[in-house]
Formats: structure tokens, sequence, C-alpha cells
């Protein structure tokens, strides 16, 4: 007690005569522990002052393995950062791993406008141009590739089939001389050309300390998910590129759930106007319609799918009034004409809307050249015996069926404002016609038609038979099928984790007594999130036309199965229902089963 009160009064004393007094450092006690460890051996710690960072240690050795990182997890997910202030004790875990030679092969797969992405197009042509070398050595797995990128550019490297995927997470610099050359993202993520020039990457891979979260190699996603943990690459730049970008032509279309099943439909109906950078789109919305715009890159009259897109972040702030935000697509509030501009440069979309505006009610016919003993196309218009006719009272979809069609004819389809008996003068308000639809307005075409072709858009008939053709007036998409020939339909979904499965409990059959109808009774349990496939019959593989809820009829149990946001159904309640699927209508609506 004694040595206490006398510090104090040195203490006192010390500040009465304005000396300054000076305290010794924290304890060890109060500085924060870093532990650093191999699995659960603790290799050493460091002491840490509140706001401190902790000091990178020289990588331990560790007989017959590679010392690869420190990282911030015990499962190696993702790096330690050594200029993070410690607010905690931490763990540190140190990577390590051993050799095993990777007799995979790598490929650049991607599209842009660098010569080799857009002759890959996403991997429909892979060459050797686009393989990696691998080096000789028998101690590491190392791949190099040199090559032009161009700003846009989008691509991953993976196997043949598209296995294996190393994104733009993998990439350890990313940043190259103060500049970012490529965008961040997750492991499995596209990689995104920030900076053109010519890039030379070296791959490292490790093929024993792979993972795929909870899935299992058996599963029909486990490639394409599985993540390397230790993989790496690292890139130099070169210079600017040595062979230039291609000349490219972008144009934007609009998707959505409605509008074209969130299928991409490249039509006069779906297609942007661009002039000068700017582009523009008018066409009418229902309430509740949820889309974006997406693109494709033109070479050389070649078309492929681009990755620019439209979404509702571009939107400027006067025009997000008129739309929700739907996870980053647009969701109209009320039906109407909109009119869209969207400008290049800015990358910033604008929108207007007519909401007293709608498309004109019409009729539609066949007209061409495709019935016996017609060979021009005098003799269609205001043909009943070729006119298309509503599925439904208020549906906008329209069909023929059982249409002879000969070979080597050609039709198309014709809108008359509705009950049009003549086309009157064109140019004034006498005149009939709405609209002319063509090929490049057909979708899920078989191989019995094709364009005229030489500008020439007309649909020509290939194989002479019977078909059915459908029309949507909402979406201006044309389906052409053989009258004899069926569909298979299969339900998809978290049920199956979405692995296209053939098989017979998912798989609809035709009604007894309504060939036009298809039904699967299902059992579901609540949360259940699915679509359904749509195939031409017999077909086995693929990814067939998706059917979501804007497919959803009009029956009572089926708003059970519809959600408040999204395109996919989802099961509201738990129990078992007869799903039935009608051709004509493109309906879907679901019964509960006692």
């Amino acid at each position: 007690m004694r040595n206490k009160l006398a510090s104090i009064f040195l203490s006192a004393l010390l500040a009465v005569s304005g000396i300054a007094l000076f305290t010794a450092c924290a304890p060890e006690e109060d500085k924060w522990t870093v532990t650093f460890q191999d699995g659960e051996t603790v290799l050493f710690t460091q002491k840490v002052e509140q706001g401190g960072k902790a000091v990178r240690p020289e990588a331990p050795e560790k007989e017959g393995y590679i010392f690869m990182d420190w990282y911030g997890t015990p499962t190696f997910s993702h790096l330690y950062d050594f200029d993070r202030s410690v607010e905690e004790d931490i763990t540190v875990f140190a990577g390590y791993a051993a050799h095993e030679n990777d007799a995979r092969n790598y490929y650049l797969l991607g599209n842009g406008t660098s010569p080799l992405l857009y002759a890959s197009n996403w991997g429909n042509v892979i060459t050797d141009a686009h393989k990696m070398t691998k080096s000789a050595s028998t101690t590491e797995n190392e791949y190099t590739m040199t090559v032009d990128l161009a700003e846009g550019d989008e691509f991953v490297f993976a196997v043949e089939g598209w296995g294996y995927k190393h994104g733009a997470g993998y990439i350890k610099n990313r940043e190259l001389d103060g500049v970012t050359c490529f965008s961040a993202g997750d492991k499995l993520a596209n990689v995104k050309v920030e900076k053109s020039g010519n890039y030379t990457f070296t791959m490292k891979t490790f093929p024993k300390y792979l993972s795929a979260g909870d899935l299992k190699p058996t599963d029909a996603e486990y490639v394409y998910k599985v993540v390397g943990n230790f993989d790496f690459i690292t890139v130099v730049r070169n210079g600017d590129m040595i062979q230039g970008p291609v000349e490219s032509v972008t144009d934007f279309y609009i998707k959505g759930s409605g509008i074209t099943g969130w299928m991409d439909v490249y039509s006069p109906a779906t297609k942007m106007s661009g002039v000068n950078g700017v582009y523009t789109l008018e066409v009418y919305l229902k309430a509740n319609e949820e889309f974006m715009f997406g693109s494709t890159s033109t070479v050389d009259d070649v078309v492929s799918p681009s990755m620019d897109m439209i979404k509702f972040e571009q939107l400027n702030d006067e025009s997000k009034a008129l739309f929700t935000d739907a996870n980053g697509n647009l969701k109209t509030k009320a039906a109407g004409m909109y009119t869209f501009t969207y400008t290049a440069d800015s990358k910033v979309l604008s929108a207007t809307l007519n909401a007293d505006k709608a498309p004109a009610p019409a009729d539609y016919y066949l007209n061409g050249t495709f019935s016996e003993g017609m060979t021009d196309w005098s003799g269609y218009c205001f043909n009943e015996a070729f006119q298309l006719k509503e599925t439904a009272a208020g549906s906008g979809v329209y069909a023929i069926e059982n249409v002879a069609m000969k070979a080597d004819s050609e039709f198309a389809l014709f809108a008359y404002k509705e009950g049009a008996t003549e086309t009157g003068d064109y140019g004034t308000d006498t005149w009939t016609m709405l609209g002319n639809y063509n090929f490049s307005y057909v979708y899920g075409v078989g191989k019995g038609f094709e364009a005229v072709g030489g500008g020439n858009d007309n649909i020509r008939v290939k194989e002479a038979g019977t078909y059915n053709v459908t029309f949507d007036s909402y979406s201006k998409m044309i389906t052409i099928k053989s009258a004899e020939a069926g569909y298979d339909v299969y339900l998809n979904g978290t049920m199956n984790s979405w692995s296209h499965a053939f098989g017979a409990a998912y798989k609809f059959v035709k009604t007894e007594n309504d060939s036009s109808k298809y039904e699967l009774t299902y059992t579901f349990a609540t949360g259940d999130e699915f679509g359904f496939a749509k195939f031409d019959e017999g077909v086995t593989e693929g990814y067939g036309d998706f059917l979501g809820n804007s497919a959803a009829g009009s029956a009572a149990a089926t708003s059970k199965f519809v959600p408040a946001s999204g395109s996919n159904f989802v099961a509201g309640e738990a129990g078992a229902f007869r799903i039935v699927y009608d051709t004509v209508s493109g309906k879907i609506d679901f019964y509960a089963v006692d």
C-alpha cells in the first residue's frame, strides 16, 4: 500500500511541477492475439495493438508440400488481408498443397470484339488457338496463353464442355500499373476486360484440392460449380493489342417474362433501332411485365449473343418512377405504350409512357403460295379459311390448325384492322393493313422452314406437310409445328436440382380426350420452385422452351403457385396437384387432388 501511495504522490507532484509523465507501453495482455495455424496445429502467434495490423510472416516450410498463402478461413475460401485492422483475436490459416498432375486441357472461352474471342463465340468454335499451353514440368501444373483482348470482352478459362471454369476470382492481379484491367467477381464469374491490350496469362492448378460446396461428383451441376481452392492466375500486360478489334455492330433487344418468355428473340418487334449510338424502341407492355434488354454483336453478317445488358440501374431518375426494381430487371407499374431511348456512350436509359395507347384490335390471316392451286398472293386476303382464331377470349393468342402446305412454297402472317374486309388506299385512314409477320418473327421452328433469302424474309416451306400455326399478338412470336407431332413436357426445378431430368416422374402425358392438352400429377412441398421445359416429341437433350409463371392460367388453385416476383412458379402450399398444360392457349393450370 505504501508503494502505491508513494506512486500517487509522485504523479501529483510531477503534474504540479509541469513535468510530463510518460506511461509505459500497454502490457501484453492488452493486445489482440493473431494465431497462425496449419490445420489444428499452431505455428506461432503475434500480439497486435488495437487497430494495428498483423505482419505477414515468412512462408513456413512443410516437407512434401508447397506453401500457397495465408488464408482468412480454414476452408481457404479467401486470402487473409494483411492491411486489415485487428479489432479482436483472430486466426490465420496456412494453405499447403501437394502436387498432382493435371491431365486436363484448358481453353479460352468467351465473346467480344478481339479476334480470338469473337471466333470462339462462347465455345461454339474451339481450335488449338484457344488452348492454353501446358509446361513440361513434372513438379507443377502451369498453363500459359498470350492473347489480344479488347475492352468489353468477357471470357473464362475452362475445359472443353465448360467444366472446371476459372473466372475473375482466380486472377490475383486484376490491377496492373495502377489501372484496373479486369473486373472483379467470384471464382466462377466471367472475366470482363476493362482495358484493351496484349496479355499473357499464367494459370497454376492443384487438382487434389477441389470443392463444389454441397454437390457430389454425381450431381449434374458438379463440374460447373467446382472450385479449385489453391488454383490461381497471374497476368502480365505486354502492351497494346497487336491485332485490333473486329468491327462489330451492337443491337439491343427487349426480353421479359411475358414479352418473350425470357427467351432471346431477335425480331423486328423486340429490336431497338440504332442511329449513331442512340437506340430507341416503342413497345406495348402489360402491367407487371418484368424485363430487361439483351444484345447481339454482328460481324460480317454473323450474329452472336453479346454480354451487354440494359437494366434498372441504367434508368435516368425521371424514368425510374415508371418501374419497380425487380432484382435489377425493370417491372412495369402500368400497361401502355412505352418508348425507350438508350444512349450507348453514357449507358443511360430513358422511358416515357402513353397509358392511353394500345395496339389496335386485329384480325390475322395466312397469306402466300402455300396451298395447292395457288401460285401468287392474291387469293388469301380476308380468306376465312386461313384466318387465325383467338384461342381463348382475351388471351391475345391466335391459332390455325391442320393447314396443308406444299413444299417450296411461301407464306407470311398478315394483320388487318379488326373486321376489315378490304385493304383500302395506302397512306390513308382507309388502309387496313397493320403488319406483316415473316420468318424473323418465327421462334422454335423446326427443319421444315426457313427465310426465302436474298433479302426476302417470307417463310419458305421446305417440307410438305400439315401444320399448326400460332401467333402471340403481345410478343409477336410465331410458332409452327407439325399437326401430327406432339410435345414432351417436363417439370424442372428444385425438386430435381434443376437438372433437366427426363424421368417419368416429371413427364407430362397427353390428356385422354384432348390431344392438345398435357397433364402431370405431382406432390409438392411448400416452397418448391420450378418451371416447365417443353420439347418437340422424342427430344431428350438440351433445355427446351421454358414455361414460367407468365403462362399461368385462371384455374382457382393456380394462384397458389404464382409468387409476387420472379419468373418461376413457387408452391404456396404442400400437396398433390394435377397440372394441365394447354398447347393451344399456352396456359398452365393447377388443380388440387383430393
